[in-house]
């Protein structure tokens, strides 16, 4: 189902209009999604259907959310402080950047959300920076923050897929980070900082000491 787009990186289109790869591909996560997430097939959009069907059953309400309210309190006492957003949601756990690196140097230009989120996939956990780097911009070679001010990583906790074992994992591996968040570098970017939906598809590396 659908089609693609293929376009040599060295060809004779990406010289003439040098702009074009990055635009389709700013079209692409507006309309359709991020290059990786593919299509839906058949028996994706029955296995949609089903989900509908599910979320309105009280019992699943009861343990889905009470699983996600157990995620936050298992981070919160795995770093002995309230860096979780409350109240807590019934898909995600959101931390909170601005009380997790509390008494540390790191600056927002410095992105720390960025660098947590990189260590957590080192760890084998997968969050998404959803703060000064996402919702910011870069405006004549100058930072500008988000307004109203957001500085969040997402834990999201996609539906009957983690048991609580799980979910302790990340909330310990958060708490061995927090402990240790004096020591945590920041990043520079290397690619995409003046880019449209920047937070898709930019790199970064980690700053040097």
């Amino acid at each position: 189902m659908g089609g693609c787009l293929v376009v040599r990186e060295d060809g004779l289109l990406v010289k003439r209009y040098p702009e074009l790869p990055a635009r389709v591909v700013g079209h692409q996560i507006l309309v359709e999604g991020h290059p990786t997430y593919g299509g839906l097939a058949g028996r994706d959009l029955k296995g949609v259907v089903e989900g509908l069907k599910t979320v309105v059953h009280e019992e699943y309400l009861t343990y889905r959310i009470n699983q996600v309210q157990r995620f936050g309190a298992a981070i919160d006492e795995q770093c002995g402080a309230s860096v979780v957003v409350k109240p807590v949601g019934g898909h995600a756990i959101y931390l909170d950047l601005d009380q997790f690196f509390a008494g540390t140097k790191l600056r927002d230009d410095q992105f720390p959300g960025v660098s947590l989120t990189a260590l957590l996939l080192i760890a084998g956990h997968r969050m998404c920076e959803l703060g000064v780097y996402s919702f910011g911009k870069y405006v004549d070679g100058k930072e500008v923050g988000p307004d109203p001010r957001v500085n969040n990583v997402r834990a999201a906790v996609p539906r009957l897929c983690y048991e609580d074992s799980d979910l302790q994992s990340a909330a310990e591996a958060v708490g061995i980070l927090y402990r240790r968040r004096d020591k945590i570098p920041g990043v520079e970017v290397v690619y995409g900082q003046d880019r449209p939906m920047r937070h898709f598809i930019s790199r970064f590396r980690f700053a040097s000491a």
